[in-house]
């Protein structure tokens, strides 16, 4: 049986919430084991992802900060991607 009205809104609210969550606390753990290799360093997550208003084609906004130059240079050229199997660093 199908559910309508408000069930189904519900539901698919209910779903893309616990999507976005799943691929936050990803790319949480993976942006905490680059961290662990540069002191003083930070990601940020911005965007469509983090308000929460994200579709299938958006990209994910991170900001590197770092201690210097040198250490954002280095997080910028370390991208972190997302499969299918999770997020992974490359």
């Amino acid at each position: 049986m199908l559910a309508t009205g408000t069930t189904t809104k519900t539901s698919v609210a209910a779903i893309r919430e616990r999507k976005r969550e799943e691929r936050i606390q990803a790319l949480r753990s993976q942006a905490g084991l680059l961290l662990s290799h540069f002191d003083g360093c930070s990601l940020w997550l911005f965007g469509s992802l983090a308000r929460g208003d994200w579709d299938a084609f958006s990209d994910v906004d991170v900001l590197a900060v770092g201690r210097d130059r040198g250490c954002a240079d280095v997080l910028i050229d370390w991208p972190i991607r997302f499969s299918p199997a999770g997020w992974r660093m490359t």
